[in-house]
């Protein structure tokens, strides 16, 4: 707002956002995904902008997850649908948001439990179409298979809970430069149908060189004290 003269303004970018937040809300609220509702919508596919959180406080005063849940299930209909690559990725970003939306409706402190039960239940029979970019919670993956799906710079990935039956197939995951380490994960959750950026390489390869050097100590041990009894 600005005051000039007693009279009281509107700055412009304050009343495009507010058409936009309104915008959006009508579009989930009435599942009206269409393609323009879509090249806007994918721009807060990491769920961190003013619009983003505008749009976060109109659901969270509403019982609205049903809504929320038919929108996504449109987007992913018309993802299968599409054919275009430009296209697809504006798709892949706006499930990214709308993912981001319904978790920060349900709440900043979920448990992991809690927030992957909000997940299975928007895909139901299994994790297909699974797009998220950066700063996501981390949820918990125990047990669970994932398919057709990108987890891109998802550093809580490292955070998040991960047992010997958690897969990957046919996905794209990736984690940024500044991760040092990443002691939950390891080669046997990423079918060979996965693509591994090279930092979750370098990792799983260091873990492997940690494994050999355990196999050769064990080894030299071994033969120490056998040498020791039969030399």
């Amino acid at each position: 707002l600005q005051e000039q003269n007693g009279i009281i303004k509107f700055r412009y970018d304050f009343l495009y956002n507010y058409f936009i937040v309104l915008y959006f809300i009508k579009s989930l609220k009435t599942h009206q995904i269409d393609n323009d509702f879509i090249k806007i919508f994918c721009h807060l596919y990491e769920g961190n902008n003013l619009l983003f959180e505008d749009t976060v406080k109109f659901f969270k005063k509403n019982d609205s997850f049903k809504d929320l849940k038919i929108s996504h299930e449109k987007l992913i209909k018309k993802y299968k649908e599409e054919k275009t690559k430009p296209m697809k990725l504006k798709l892949e970003k706006s499930i990214s948001a709308l993912l981001y939306l319904i978790q920060k409706v349900a709440g900043n402190n979920l448990s992991q439990d809690k927030r992957i039960s909000y997940i299975i239940d928007l895909y139901t029979k299994e994790i297909r179409y699974f797009f998220i970019w950066g700063k996501f919670y981390p949820i918990n993956l125990s047990g669970i298979h994932i398919y057709n799906s990108k987890f891109i710079n998802y550093n809580n990935l490292c955070n998040s809970t991960i047992d010997e039956s958690t897969r990957f197939y046919y996905s794209d995951i990736s984690l940024s430069d500044d991760v040092e380490t990443c002691i939950n994960i390891n080669k046997n959750i990423f079918d060979s149908t996965c693509t591994l950026n090279t930092k979750i390489n370098e990792i799983l390869k260091t873990f492997d060189n940690n494994e050999n050097a355990k196999e050769e100590i064990i080894k030299t041990e071994l033969k120490r004290v056998f040498n020791h009894f039969f030399g």
